[in-house]
């Protein structure tokens, strides 16, 4: 497995990157609103300033402003103001030289100051002027104040706004990274815990993960002891067929061992011959064992997810065709009836095959030449069940003799030599598919019997 980054790594990324791509938006309009504000502040107080300085220039009749209102106002406000006043017909009243330049054209609006930025001497400005109508002894008539001042005082103060927004910013990321980083640690303590938990368990420990978990991880936790469930039921069913079969195969081995030593110890043809016929028959009898075996396994393994929809008729005809050759060796006198051809069940219908073919099987080798074998397909009364019958006029079986023939291994009191599996296997595939096996005896003489396998039907898909 590739390595992938952790879910804490994953998650830290997946809430700071976002945070920082924030702070960095922030900060941006944080600064543009810095500045806005600082102009805002330095036009308030640089048109308050042009006031004081119209307001001495009137009062002085056009004299310089003095020395000291000059200095208070460079101490208080941090930067050296300049001033220019024009008094009607635009004569020069008082003031500094050489008004900064606007590209534009200036709108004088009575009373309204307009604001531009300009250069003076090298150095960038921010320039207010103002038209005022003055009535007084010297000055008389439409007066324009223009007041200036570097911009470097209003750098520094959007500088400074900035700053400390970006400060608290900064703090209100870092104390949000730590918040993030506790909670998403706490957050997944549940899932270091399963971690931890399954870390201690070996191959031999499958049992179900317990213990409350978060709801994000249920259905995980679901799907865990569901595969902990089946790889311990594989397990189980792995174990028992190894079992078997090292008990099964036990006795066939060692008589084909020893009819094999025979054969090379024989002086005779005809003991030759004899040891021969009986090495094919233990052969085939441990071929059929293991089939049979194989089979057993199968039904067992079977995942209900896998199951199908198919047509009891096709199962049951084919298996019938299968070993029709078999019951006409022995003469048998073999017949199919399919009453609907229509009943469809849910399931394996390979499976059911090899049940269905067990029973025939069973029937022609258990019964005398010449015997009536009958296979049978047909509805229950209530229509939600299927019979699939195979009867017989041999010798009928008793219940307990029957039961204990479902068990695996386990032979009958006939003289004939079976692997013991067959009824077993039949029943465990009638359970797989929801239904049972039984056996029902002829009534009225001493003889027969028939071997039912009842399924659930399932509604024709249409």
């Amino acid at each position: 497995m590739n390595n992938q980054l952790s879910i804490h790594y994953r998650l830290l990324r997946g809430l700071v990157i976002p945070l920082a791509i924030i702070a960095v938006l922030v900060s941006i309009e944080t600064f543009y609103s810095a500045k806005k504000t600082a102009i805002r502040l330095h036009d308030q107080i640089l048109y308050s300033v042009m006031l004081v300085i119209a307001e001495n220039v009137i009062s002085s009749q056009g004299d310089l402003l003095s020395e000291n209102i000059l200095e208070a106002l460079t101490e208080n406000l941090g930067d050296q103001y300049f001033y220019h006043a024009v008094g009607p017909d635009n004569a020069f009243v008082t003031g500094y030289s050489g008004v900064p330049d606007f590209e534009g054209v200036i709108d004088n609006k009575p009373n309204q100051p307009f604001y531009y930025d300009s250069v003076y001497k090298g150095d960038p400005v921010r320039v207010v002027t103002i038209s005022q109508f003055i009535s007084e002894q010297e000055l008389n008539g439409w007066m324009r104040i223009t007041a200036w001042q570097r911009i470097s005082e209003r750098e520094n103060l959007t500088f400074e706004i900035f700053n400390q927004s970006v400060l608290r910013l900064l703090v209100m990321i870092l104390c949000a990274g730590v918040i993030v980083w506790i909670a998403v640690t706490q957050g997944l303590k549940p899932l270091e815990k399963l971690k931890r938990s399954i870390e201690k368990r070996s191959a031999d420990d499958l049992s179900p993960i317990k213990g409350v978990v978060p709801v994000e991880v249920k259905d995980l936790v679901v799907s865990m002891n569901k595969l902990f469930n089946q790889l311990s039921r594989a397990n189980r069913l792995r174990e028992r067929f190894l079992g078997d079969a090292a008990h099964q195969l036990r006795n066939p081995i060692a008589a084909l061992k020893t009819q094999s030593e025979a054969a090379l110890d024989n002086q005779s043809i005809g003991e030759y011959q004899t040891s021969i016929e009986k090495i094919v028959h233990i052969s085939r009898s441990t071929g059929k064992l293991i089939d049979q075996m194989l089979v057993s396994a199968r039904a067992h393994a079977q995942d209900p997810e896998q199951a199908e929809i198919f047509t009891l008729a096709d199962v049951v005809r084919q298996a019938a065709e299968d070993n029709a050759y078999q019951a006409m060796q022995k003469n048998h006198e073999y017949t199919l009836n399919i009453s609907d051809e229509s009943l469809q069940a849910k399931g394996y219908p390979a499976l059911l095959k090899e049940a269905l073919a067990n029973l025939i099987d069973n029937a022609i080798c258990h019964n005398q030449p010449g015997s009536h074998i009958e296979i049978e397909q047909s509805p229950a009364s209530d229509r939600k069940t299927a019979r699939l019958c195979v009867s017989d006029n041999g010798r009928k079986i008793g219940q307990d003799e029957f039961i204990h023939l479902l068990e695996p291994f386990a032979t009958g009191n006939d003289a004939h030599d079976g692997t013991g599996l067959g009824l077993s296997v039949v029943n465990d595939i009638a359970k797989l598919h929801g239904g049972r096996l039984q056996l029902i005896n002829a009534s009225n003489n001493s003889s027969g019997k028939s071997l039912v396998i009842s399924l659930p039907l399932t509604r024709r898909q249409d």
